[in-house]
């Protein structure tokens, strides 16, 4: 499960550097910082794959200076830890209500455990 251990290991670098509520459960009430299932996903051949994986910072809503603060002191951490990662403002839906948050970009290489 190549991908699945990806994402477990962004988890656990976010976790370790001190980002607050991460999770790996896109249905966690805010605030959180969930790790997202892997995107853009290209092949590089029997090598593996190159791909995205999205980390959402999701505050609460409707926003305000205190989930303002709350985003701007977490996504520090996160690019921190994510060198080379981009992040844009945004909303990110929870129980069909948008979030403020920000949508970090973390690339990454997978190696194949299937080589040929």
């Amino acid at each position: 499960m190549p991908f699945q251990a990806a994402r477990q290991a962004v988890h656990d670098k976010l976790a370790a550097r001190g980002v607050e509520s991460v999770t790996l459960d896109p249905v966690a009430g805010p605030p959180f910082v969930l790790v997202g299932l892997p995107d853009s996903i290209t092949s590089t051949g029997r090598a593996g794959w190159t791909c995205t994986i999205p980390v959402h910072i999701v505050g609460t809503p409707p926003g305000g200076k205190d989930t303002a603060a709350w985003l701007l002191s977490q996504l520090p951490l996160a690019l921190d830890v994510l060198r080379g990662a981009t992040a844009e403002p945004g909303t990110y839906e929870v129980n069909k209500q948008d979030c403020p948050a920000y949508r970090v970009e973390h690339s990454v290489t997978i190696t194949s455990p299937y080589p040929c």
